[in-house]
């Protein structure tokens, strides 16, 4: 587990910088004259798609009174690619060299749209998408063949890896049952579909630096690749915890399939509110009020027949919505981040008792604008 601190022990005299590639073209800031004005990427967790906004400027266009024309090369004819794949890197100029950079990819995806607009200078706009964009474009209903969630999520995963839209994939379901019954994609994109499975299995999908993520919330937190104490680097930590909409407990009944009039059911699955936010051993009583059994959840779902899916089903139900209760929000000095993924643990220490946990990183945003980069981090951790 690496200190914030020593994250920053090679950056820590440098300049930011930005380098991005298209295709296999030349990295933009050293082709054409073309400068990047700014940069804002967002990653998340909770199926939602990488998301990345880059503004260039070219400062040398001017208007010929004679021609009528912009003099200067024409960078349409280099932008305009729309589809393309596009790497961005962020990092800082190496205190050895000026001409050499210090830089990581905070981004992986593709061109999904292109504005230029020619004034006193020429402005590109380039919004870039992961492979969701090619995942939601299409639509089908077929019969998915698999015994095991997972085998269908990897079956659905593999075209696109085989198209090379997507890089790897990582798909690991906690404690899944075998499949007693079909899966059908119904009038869905891939996308949707997989959105669905994530909700039915309480698992986080994302796409991140072109790898497609399918796995249970706090399968990674034991992976704890990074500690935010207190530093110069951290600018900003807010933590904010909410009770809306959180469950006593979720109990999820079935059908036996053998003996139709008898129920299937799951043990309830809770979570000790009582130390919500708080990690160390000695907490306030009751800090949290009227959470009893009126909040309780119980489910009634025709397609579980079994007690060991009833189980997963009401555990898929209580963890996924837990992680929306507590959340810590860090800004810190512009960071590639490296080996810190999302859906790993991130240790908050030195803030007092209230703030400090393990949490889950689910939302990462970089943003670099006039020569200056800072990092947001979204941390979450469930009720335990």
């Amino acid at each position: 587990m690496a200190n914030i601190k020593d994250k920053y022990s090679l950056y820590n005299t440098g300049l930011p910088c930005a380098e991005i590639q298209i295709g296999i073209e030349t990295p933009w800031q050293i082709k054409d004259n073309l400068k990047v004005k700014s940069i804002d990427i967002t990653s998340g967790v909770e199926n939602e798609s990488s998301l990345c906004k880059i503004v260039l400027e070219k400062s040398q266009l001017k208007y010929n009174k004679i021609t009528g024309n912009l003099d200067g090369n024409d960078p349409e004819s280099g932008l305009v690619k729309r589809g393309e794949s596009i790497t961005v890197k962020l990092g800082y100029t190496s205190s050895a060299s000026r001409s050499m950079n210090l830089t990581g990819d905070v981004f992986k995806g593709f061109i999904s749209s292109v504005q230029i607009s020619y004034g006193i200078v020429c402005t590109v706009v380039l919004e870039c998408m992961d492979a969701k964009m090619w995942m939601m474009a299409g639509c089908k209903t077929e019969e998915k063949v698999g015994t095991k969630y997972s085998m269908v999520v990897t079956s659905v995963l593999a075209q696109y890896t085989k198209s090379q839209k997507i890089t790897a994939t990582a798909v690991k379901i906690d404690n899944e049952p075998n499949l007693n019954k079909t899966l059908y994609q119904n009038n869905e994109s891939d996308y949707s579909f997989l959105c669905r499975l994530a909700e039915e299995t309480g698992c986080l999908f994302f796409i991140y630096l072109g790898q497609a993520c399918f796995f249970s919330v706090g399968t990674y937190k034991a992976v704890t690749a990074l500690e935010l104490s207190p530093c110069t680097f951290v600018k900003n930590i807010k933590w904010t915890t909410s009770v809306l909409g959180l469950s006593k407990e979720v109990v999820v009944t079935g059908i036996d399939p053998l003996h139709p009039s008898q129920e299937v059911k799951s043990k309830p699955v809770t979570k000790n509110i009582s130390n919500i936010g708080q990690s160390s051993l000695t907490v306030s009583p009751n800090p949290v009020k009227n959470v009893d059994d009126i909040t309780s959840k119980n489910i009634t779902d025709e397609g579980v027949d079994t007690s060991a899916y009833a189980q997963f089903v009401a555990q898929a139900n209580f963890t996924k919505n837990s992680i929306k209760h507590i959340v810590c929000e860090v800004t810190i000095s512009g960071h590639p981040l490296g080996s810190v993924l999302p859906g790993y643990g991130v240790r908050v220490s030195g803030w007092g008792s209230q703030i400090d946990n393990t949490y889950i990183l689910t939302k990462i945003r970089h943003v670099y604008t006039n020569k200056k980069f800072t990092t947001e981090l979204t941390l979450a951790t469930d009720t335990g």
